[in-house]
């Protein structure tokens, strides 16, 4: 893992000369057999890395502050046993279904934006805006979702190049799912990352 950190965190002009010492350090104690020395050596040079970094953002979906989707439901096998979920056959009356989500971004980096939700294949259409520029259409071609819950996966929507501050973050249905011609959608989860992100079902990255 901390092999893995060090590009991304070079990348986004964080110095990473004494982690890759770190690394280099705890290889050799690795290969004399000392595997417990090796870990602690590698796990602090990882923990200041991602303290650098900054934390990844957890975001339950049903915290919206501004949601036309509905109101937040029971569902098994998510996190806080609850998503937000729009189920209807009704057009939105104003503007498209959506759903917009703050978050603090801690330092100058590209992050990961994961969603814990309905499988594209079984939802409505989908897109996105970070900060308002612009739609961004998600493909479910273009997405790997990993289930772990009853109607609900993990996969990863998009990278966004951020400064340090507060972001919106805005989901969008587009239209209606072709299997019964409602729209729907659930949101269980969203995970803000400035490294490489590894979904474990419910389980939070800190």
């Amino acid at each position: 893992m901390l092999a893995a950190v060090i590009p991304v965190a070079d990348k986004a002009g964080i110095d990473v000369r004494q982690a890759r010492n770190k690394l280099e350090n705890a290889n050799n104690v690795l290969k004399n057999g000392r595997s417990y020395i090796a870990y602690g050596i590698a796990q602090d040079a990882l923990t200041d890395l991602e303290r650098a970094m900054g934390p990844d953002v957890w975001i339950e979906g049903e915290k919206s502050p501004a949601s036309n989707f509905g109101s937040a439901i029971s569902a098994p096998g998510a996190s806080s046993a609850l998503a937000l979920v729009l189920d209807t056959e009704e057009d939105a009356p104003m503007s498209p279904y959506s759903a917009t989500y703050g978050f603090e971004a801690g330092t100058n980096a590209s992050y990961e934006i994961w969603i814990a939700g309905s499988p594209l294949s079984e939802a409505s259409p989908l897109s996105y805006t970070t900060d308002g520029a612009g739609w961004t259409s998600v493909s479910p071609a273009d997405v790997k979702a990993e289930s772990y819950a009853p109607g609900l996966a993990w996969y990863k929507i998009a990278v966004a190049n951020l400064n340090p501050g507060r972001h919106t973050l805005t989901l969008r249905v587009d239209g209606r799912r072709t299997q019964d011609n409602r729209y729907y959608f659930a949101i269980d989860a969203l995970v803000i990352s400035p490294r490489s992100f590894k979904p474990t079902g419910i389980v939070k990255p800190f």
